[in-house]
């Protein structure tokens, strides 16, 4: 299969916490979870670290496709954890974690998998399949409701969200998400296609941010857009739209710029 990306930091002086790699046969994309500035995260690696690490063990693990992408994914995480563990400690709650998008060829279609909010598109001959994990925003209701009540405009509230949110990490009251508990890959959404899907959008949620929450855009006409005018250009068009929005009142969210990342994956239809 062929694999575009594009990615953007969120800021020029700022490390992009998002990470995306690809061979022939698998396309990975990671949107590292960040932390507040001066948190304890009982890893000296740092963020960056993190998602390199489990991108290229992913992609190692999966190239066995007797493994399925959650088996590859557990092994992962298991070895990204062991490469740090004499220095580090990969349980604590605030260790490295990221959201994980990947997509798989196979000799009659794709697999393909969803940990998280990070957002997978498929296109069919029948239209647009479209997968992310929503229960990190399901979680935290309280802390929603009064930031929704103040139009995102007071940090305090923020930080009392991503509070909670943390405290749900991993929980079977929460959410779901690569970080240093290996079992958290058999809580990702999973699936095949048998040759239906020829394409794939590979999108971090700084990245879907125009279609969703923003509602500016559709799956249909972001999926075209990449397709004609390539990944790079979709980031471009998400830094126009972010900045008709500088005080962040219309769309409220934590900071204007997130890290975006896009892939754009094409695989030839069968027989062509």
């Amino acid at each position: 299969m062929n694999v575009s990306f594009a990615t953007s930091a969120k800021a020029p002086d700022a490390s992009n916490e998002d990470y995306a790699l690809a061979t022939p046969e698998i396309a990975v994309l990671l949107d590292g979870s960040g932390v507040p500035p001066g948190a304890e995260t009982g890893c000296r690696h740092g963020l960056p670290w993190f998602v390199r690490t489990l991108a290229a063990q992913l992609a190692r693990h999966a190239q066995n496709l007797d493994v399925p992408l959650a088996g590859a994914l557990e092994q992962a995480i298991k070895a990204t954890a062991d490469d740090h563990a004499d220095t580090c400690d990969p349980t604590h709650p605030l260790s490295p974690s990221c959201t994980v998008v990947t997509v798989r060829s196979r000799p009659h279609g794709m697999d393909w998998l969803v940990l998280g909010d990070s957002t997978l598109v498929l296109r069919t001959r029948e239209g647009f399949d479209v997968m992310s994990d929503q229960r990190l925003k399901k979680g935290a209701k309280k802390q929603r409701a009064a930031l929704r009540q103040s139009q995102g405009g007071e940090r305090g509230l923020w930080t009392d969200l991503v509070a909670e949110e943390r405290r749900l990490r991993n929980h079977p009251d929460g959410y779901w998400i690569a970080a240093g508990e290996p079992a958290a890959a058999h809580h990702a959404l999973m699936g095949e296609t048998a040759g239906e899907a020829t394409a794939a959008l590979l999108m971090s949620d700084g990245a879907a941010r125009p279609v969703d929450p923003f509602g500016l855009v559709t799956w249909e006409r972001c999926f075209e857009w990449v397709s004609n005018r390539g990944p790079a250009s979709w980031l471009d068009r998400v830094r126009d739209i972010e900045n008709t929005d500088p005080d962040r009142t219309r769309w409220p969210r934590s900071k204007k710029h997130d890290d975006a990342t896009v892939g754009l994956v094409t695989r030839p239809s069968p027989g062509g």
